[in-house]
């Protein structure tokens, strides 16, 4: 709903011993060039603390960073609040700044 041309890879896991298989549904999610500048960095690259470029991630609801070590999707605060009135479960989510 919050991002319409999201493509979804279909797969399949079967259980043949039971005789069960499901479907599953893997978002491919896109990377946005959206870390501002003023993000310090550890020794290694990782982000001290995400701060978002509000301009690039305007209109955005859900992407990796495409500057980042970390491989954990950022979502809009809509998206999020979407997600929780739904009951999603093992989720974890943390607030970013956006400048």
């Amino acid at each position: 709903m919050y991002e319409e041309d999201i493509c979804f890879k279909r797969v399949y896991l079967v259980d043949r011993e039971n005789k069960v298989s499901h479907n599953f549904y893997i978002p491919l999610i896109p990377r946005l060039d959206a870390l501002s500048p003023r993000v310090e960095r550890y020794p290694d690259g990782r982000e001290k603390r995400v701060i978002l470029d509000g301009r690039r991630a305007r209109g955005r609801h859900v992407f990796y960073l495409d500057a980042s070590m970390s491989r954990r999707p950022l979502v809009s605060l809509a998206a999020a609040e979407s997600l929780l009135r739904r009951g999603a479960a093992g989720l974890v989510l943390e607030e970013v700044e956006v400048e």
